[in-house]
């Protein structure tokens, strides 16, 4: 397993959302598009669950693929895209090309010019049997993030760009019905 990739079992962020006595799916979840290759843009304020849908995400894919098909890695500890890049050519290197892969890369924002890593992947051909979603924290960088990746989000258009946002009051109380209800 390449360093920095967690297990989502294990995962605080998992562990949290299982223990919290109202627990919901955030809609965006079916939203991303698992059809290679697609490049997926989530993006929202900073702890309004952006990391925890990923997370979510990866757990329903692991109930249909091999878990070696599945990279989360948590980007806030790089500095700058040939980092990054190094860190998905040594995940890539275990895969073989055209397998496909599903690569989340988290709070991808705190890497300076992260694009261009995922940028020369896409175009040496390293992603095309590949999705990759990646999160941030500004609905400015997704618009930046998109003109960078003209042509490069999917067949068809099957990238999305999708704003994560906290749960509102009256989603909070119809999801407090609904779990109340299924305790009865």
């Amino acid at each position: 397993m390449v360093e920095g990739a967690e297990v989502p079992e294990e995962d605080p962020d998992v562990v949290k959302w299982r223990e919290m006595p109202v627990r919901s799916v955030p809609a965006e979840i079916e939203e991303i598009s698992l059809e290679p290759f697609s490049l997926n843009f989530l993006y929202g304020p900073r702890q309004v669950g952006k990391t925890t849908l990923v997370k979510l995400l990866v757990l329903r894919l692991l109930e249909r693929v091999e878990p070696e098909a599945v990279f989360y890695f948590s980007c806030d500890l790089l500095s700058d895209y040939e980092e990054l890049l190094e860190v998905l050519r040594e995940y890539l290197r275990a895969r073989r090309l055209g397998q496909p892969s599903y690569v989340f890369l988290d709070e991808v924002t705190f890497v300076r010019e992260w694009y261009r890593a995922v940028k020369h992947l896409i175009d040496a051909g390293r992603l095309r049997s590949s999705v990759v979603t990646v999160t941030g924290s500004s609905s400015l960088w997704v618009e930046r993030a998109a003109e960078t990746f003209p042509g490069r989000r999917g067949t068809s258009g099957s990238g999305q760009s999708r704003g994560v946002r906290a749960i509102g009051v009256e989603e909070y109380l119809a999801e407090r019905g609904r779990d109340r209800a299924r305790k009865r």
